[in-house]
């Protein structure tokens, strides 16, 4: 059995902590600013306190030296590639809810998550620290950078390339062959029939950049 130190302690990481017991990790434990709700998720794992301060570090390492890796469990982008940089992508491990469907051809980066009924398909590559959310789609031959984010629902149709740090809203859809550049931001319900460049925010049907 792997052990598994979840770093955050909202709603995202409750997820994450269930599709990981369901995985076959032990949860050793919680890592975040304000200490986790007791009961559901988090009953009887240990707080670690704030994985930004000095004081948590050494409970941390003393984990990852017994064989511990670590999962970034926030929505945030910028916090998911920090922890990313600070611990060092060997700390990370990937969890794939026994739910999802990942194809044998698809590559998943260190510390990624890929929850219940999603589907990642052949040759697609899922890049570091990023998150392919509940019953989200990953279709063949994507490519989705670091520390993205594809919320429940949305769909990536064939070799879609997802820059880094880029949040994909909750049932939006981007067409076959589409660029979307990095920290892009794409609204829930979105229709993406052009290519999106870096940090721009596109919403609507079909989608065009927000004013």
């Amino acid at each position: 059995m792997s052990t598994l130190v979840i770093l955050g302690a909202g709603g995202h990481a409750a997820v994450v902590a269930e599709s990981a017991r369901r995985a076959g990790f032990l949860v050793a434990g919680i890592a975040s600013q304000v200490r986790p709700v007791d009961g559901g998720p988090f009953a009887g794992v240990p707080w670690l306190g704030d994985p930004d301060a000095t004081g948590a570090i050494p409970s941390i390492e003393q984990l990852l030296h017994e064989g511990a890796r670590l999962q970034a469990a926030v929505g945030d982008a910028v916090t998911r590639a920090r922890w990313l940089a600070r611990f060092g992508e060997a700390a990370f491990i990937s969890v794939v809810d026994p739910a999802a469907v990942v194809s044998v051809s698809a590559t998943i980066g260190a510390g990624s998550f890929i929850g219940a009924r999603a589907v990642v398909q052949a040759r697609a590559a899922i890049g570091r620290a990023t998150i392919v959310n509940t019953a989200a789609i990953i279709e063949h031959d994507c490519i989705v950078g670091d520390c993205a984010h594809v919320s429940p629902g949305a769909i990536l149709c064939g070799g879609v390339s997802l820059g880094a740090g880029t949040h994909v809203g909750a049932g939006a859809v981007v067409i076959p062959g589409r660029v979307v550049g990095a920290n892009a931001t794409i609204g829930a319900g979105a229709v993406v029939l052009r290519d999106v460049d870096a940090g721009v925010t596109a919403v609507g049907v079909p989608a065009s950049a927000r004013a």
